[in-house]
């Protein structure tokens, strides 16, 4: 939904993936008329090789903060797919998923963080130890470049938070 940082994460990707690993990227957000509380989302194509379209046909990879956006994109997803929810906010998972990892994304923000809106940066922290897409360093160094400075402390946290809670989940 936005506001939730769906769309920052995928920037953060993104400039991960092209800007510290040299490898090419395309980002297709896409969001509501609303501020927050609209659907919302980032597509990402990563590539060693130059992108011929740039949107998704069939997602590897799933991150899901809400209820609503797995549901709405689980039809998207290969058949092999890593899906990562937050499980403070998603709580029905279909049976006909794989690889589902469940990360307390919210909770965990809230209460190391004083607030949920770090969230965005736990999942990002969790993606990238479950998926290893981008390396931890490119990862860090990309929220440093990307998020407002006297945010940056906070996101890194945040992000260290994500990884170790997928270093202590299994997925599902």
């Amino acid at each position: 939904m936005g506001g939730q940082g769906i769309v920052l994460l995928g920037t953060i990707l993104g400039t991960a993936a092209v800007v510290h690993e040299w490898k090419f990227a395309t980002q297709a957000p896409s969001y509501g008329t609303e501020t927050r509380g609209s659907p919302a989302k980032s597509q990402i194509v990563i590539s060693s090789e130059k992108i011929g379209y740039p949107e998704i046909r069939k997602a590897s990879i799933l991150v899901a903060m809400t209820q609503a956006a797995l549901s709405c994109h689980v039809e998207m997803l290969d058949k092999q797919a890593t899906v990562i929810v937050d499980s403070d906010l998603v709580k029905t998972i279909p049976s006909t998923l794989g690889h589902v990892w469940k990360v307390p994304a919210s909770r965990l923000s809230e209460e190391k963080l004083g607030s949920r809106s770090y969230a965005n940066m736990v999942m990002f922290g969790a993606m990238v130890k479950v998926t290893g897409l981008v390396t931890r360093k490119a990862a860090k160094d990309a929220i440093t470049s990307t998020v407002p400075q006297h945010t940056v402390s906070k996101n890194l946290m945040a992000f260290e938070l994500g990884v170790k809670a997928a270093e202590t989940t299994t997925a599902s």
